[in-house]
């Protein structure tokens, strides 16, 4: 019933999102996870549970977060205008960034240095913003 609450929930925000958990099979795996044997199996704990380490949030979850940053090259740092071009390496695409946006000051960077940066929103302008970019 829990489960169904949630679906409900689901649906007021956006109808469109069960489609989604649909897409991704979501309610198979709830089944698969949730049904009274395997919840049985779970509680059974085996007896050296208690001398296992603990694992904290970082190791847990670290292996499962995706990378948002992207790596790239500059290709051009304009000191009048405040604003610098990157080139993605794995969109092949360049990136407009605000010179503030480079960690540690602008002064820092050269022309064809690698550096990674965070993809932003897009804009009005003629390029993607690139946020947060550090050697």
């Amino acid at each position: 019933m829990d489960y169904k609450k949630c679906l409900d929930i689901i649906h007021w925000i956006n109808p469109s999102n069960l489609k989604l958990l649909n897409i991704i099979d979501n309610t198979d795996k709830f089944r698969e996870l949730c049904n009274a044997h395997s919840l049985w199996k779970n509680k059974q704990l085996p007896h050296g549970i208690p001398s296992l380490p603990v694992i904290d949030a970082n190791g847990w979850c670290g292996p499962l977060l995706m990378e948002s940053r992207l790596k790239g090259s500059i290709l051009n740092i304009d000191l009048a205008s405040g604003f610098s071009i990157l080139r993605c390496e794995s969109e092949g695409k360049d990136f407009i960034a605000n010179n503030r946006d480079f960690s540690g000051g602008i002064a820092r960077y050269n022309t064809g240095d690698n550096v990674t940066f965070d993809p932003n929103s897009p804009t009005t302008g003629p390029l993607p913003v690139a946020k947060s970019i550090r050697l």
